[in-house]
C-alpha cells in the first residue's frame, strides 16, 4: 500500500457540488492518489494551497460568481508551487479559453462532455508521468492553434517578459495587496517591491497596478 508521501496529493476545485463530490469519491478509490481537498470556491482553494503540498490541481475555469476565477487560480497556484501539475476540466472548447488556460500554465485540459470521472483519474496519473492529458476535441483545437502560429500569429505566455520574482508578485497584485503586504508575504523590503512593480508595469506596458489583472485575463 502506498503512503501519503508517495501518493499524488490532489486538490479539486469545482463549484458544481455533485460533480465535485463524484470526482473526489472516484479519485479516492485510486491507491496512488490522495485527495487533500475538494473545494467549491477559489478562495478556499488558495487557503488550502498555502497549507499543504499539492502535486496536481484539478480545476474548472468558470464560477458563477466570477467567470475568470479559474485562470487567476492557475496563476496563484503556480506562483505558490511551480512544480504543481495543473489539469483543467471545463465545458469550454473555444480557442481563446484554451489559449488562456495553456498560457496560464495548464498541463492538461479535459472537456467535461467527453470524459467520465475515471478519465480524470487517468489524466492525473498521466500528468505526473509527464504524459499528455487532453480530450480529443481539445487536441484538435490545439492543432488549429499551432496552425495559426505557423501562419504568423505567435502564441506566447502573457508573463514571458517578467523575471521569476516579478511573476511571484503578479498574483499579489491581482489580489489587490499593497506594497507592504506583498513585502511581508515574500519576505522582501517594500522598496524592492516598489522596484519590481515598476518593472512589471514597464514590461507589460501598463500605467497602473490595477490593470495587471485585466492584462493577465486578456
Amino acid at each position: 500500500m502506498q503512503t501519503s508521501d508517495t501518493r499524488l496529493c490532489t486538490l479539486i476545485v469545482e463549484d458544481h457540488r455533485i460533480f465535485l463530490d463524484a470526482l473526489a469519491r472516484v479519485m479516492s478509490l485510486d491507491e496512488g492518489i490522495e485527495v487533500v481537498a475538494a473545494c467549491s470556491s477559489t478562495a478556499e482553494a488558495v487557503e488550502r494551497m498555502e497549507e499543504m503540498r499539492v502535486d496536481v490541481l484539478v480545476t474548472d475555469l468558470e464560477w458563477r460568481e466570477n467567470p475568470k476565477d479559474g485562470i487567476k487560480l492557475i496563476h496563484k497556484m503556480l506562483a505558490l508551487s511551480p512544480e504543481t501539475k495543473v489539469l483543467v476540466c471545463s465545458a469550454h472548447d473555444d480557442k481563446p479559453t484554451i489559449r488562456q488556460a495553456i498560457q496560464a500554465g495548464a498541463d492538461g485540459y479535459l472537456l467535461k462532455d467527453e470524459v467520465k470521472a475515471a478519465d480524470v483519474v487517468q489524466a492525473v496519473n498521466d500528468l505526473q508521468q509527464d504524459r499528455p492529458a487532453f480530450s480529443d476535441t481539445i487536441m484538435h483545437v490545439i492543432a488549429e492553434m499551432v496552425q495559426d502560429v505557423s501562419e504568423g500569429a505567435p502564441v506566447v505566455h502573457p508573463l514571458d517578459p517578467l523575471t521569476k520574482r516579478e511573476r511571484d508578485i503578479v498574483p499579489k497584485l491581482i489580489d489587490g495587496l499593497t506594497n507592504p503586504e506583498i513585502a511581508e508575504c515574500l519576505g522582501i523590503s517594500v522598496k524592492t517591491v516598489k522596484t519590481h512593480v515598476s518593472h512589471i508595469l514597464q514590461k507589460l506596458d501598463l500605467s497602473s497596478r490595477y490593470q495587471v489583472a485585466g492584462y493577465v485575463e486578456r
